[in-house]
């Protein structure tokens, strides 16, 4: 059979929720858009991107009470969609497409463990773990976005341990990435864009980072600037107001895409203190094509990536001897940014 469409099945559009997974999908629909017809089905919105169709089947606010009329949505819209091939990205929105189609589905993590984390009953745990077997089990192929992942779902499900293959990342390339006139300041300047929920690390990052400032273990006027926003944001805005290092520590909140880029291109370094549960890091190449080098967790499949980009980043542990054997000896342009931005379009972008 001739590819002619493809229907990827996703949570909630990236308009209205950033994340890593909303942006591996949407890159993903704009690479497939160069070849066959791609269209989005979610929540939010309806809107096209370029040759992206995205079509909403409800609202991100009431799908837990209207996912029946959603569900329903979203069958009759894949029905109508002769020899199209189904992506399902996320298990709840695309639930009944797993009885009904032979799917293609993304692991984008363990959603036991994802429940655990977030701290939600042994039962949301269990129901998680079985909704998530019977989509393993329907689907006609499993991708994951990292040898790392493909390992974590061999572990929480040992009889799957056919089907599955691994699809990197793909961006599109956008000249506006790299800028080689960007002026960088004459201090040390770290960025982090994360969500603000605890299995990033970024409280316990800030931490370290306000304890090296007190014992004088990293450049005195190092800069620290934070975008992002999450269930911790409350802590983080008290934790700097009443660290005493206001000038060196800022925090953002959410920001735009072309901010995020401009922070990335005049950054010395960016950080990302993931403690658990990071199944590939795109930031690190968000960071990359802009050329800035990246520092992070020696944790789940984050060494992996680094290794995609010849080892042009920095390990560490998030604790203090490790943050101050790696953070008191850093100084600025140590590494080509060129060669940086050079390294990670050759393997993630496509124009």
């Amino acid at each position: 059979m001739i590819l002619k469409k493809v229907i990827i099945i996703s949570s909630t559009f990236s308009r209205d929720k950033r994340g890593g997974v909303a942006s591996y999908i949407d890159n993903r629909a704009l690479f497939l858009s160069n070849k066959v017809e791609a269209t989005v089905c979610g929540l939010g919105e309806n809107y096209r991107d370029g040759n992206v169709v995205y079509k909403s089947i409800g609202e991100p606010s009431t799908f837990k009470y209207n996912f029946i009329i959603n569900w329903f949505r979203l069958i009759s819209f894949c029905l109508k969609q002769k020899d199209a091939i189904i992506e399902i990205h996320n298990i709840p929105v695309g639930l009944p497409l797993f009885f009904l189609f032979r799917n293609r589905y993304f692991f984008h993590g363990p959603a036991r463990l994802e429940a655990q984390a977030e701290g939600k009953s042994k039962t949301q745990q269990n129901i998680s773990y079985i909704l998530e077997k019977i989509a393993l089990k329907l689907s006609k192929k499993i991708y994951v976005v990292s040898d790392n992942f493909r390992n974590v779902l061999k572990s929480e499900h040992p009889r799957i341990n056919s089907r599955i293959s691994k699809k990197l990342p793909t961006y599109k390339f956008k000249e506006d990435f790299f800028d080689s006139t960007a002026i960088t300041a004459d201090h040390l300047n770290f960025i982090i864009v994360r969500r603000l929920v605890k299995r990033t690390g970024v409280i316990e990052f800030v931490k370290l980072f306000i304890n090296m400032l007190e014992t004088q273990k990293i450049e005195e006027n190092a800069v620290l600037t934070i975008a992002g926003e999450g269930s911790e944001e409350a802590t983080l805005i008290e934790l700097i107001a009443t660290s005493g290092f206001e000038k060196n520590i800022k925090y953002l909140g959410v920001i735009s895409e072309k901010k995020k880029i401009e922070l990335f291109q005049i950054a010395d370094f960016n950080i990302v203190p993931t403690l658990k549960l990071e199944g590939f890091g795109l930031v690190i190449i968000e960071a990359g094509i802009c050329g800035c080098k990246s520092i992070v967790t020696n944790v789940d499949a984050m060494p992996e990536v680094i290794g995609y980009l010849s080892n042009q980043g920095i390990l560490f542990d998030l604790n203090e001897s490790s943050c101050v054997e790696t953070f008191s000896t850093l100084k600025k342009n140590v590494y080509c940014k060129q060669e940086m931005h050079r390294l990670t379009k050759e393997k993630f972008y496509f124009n």
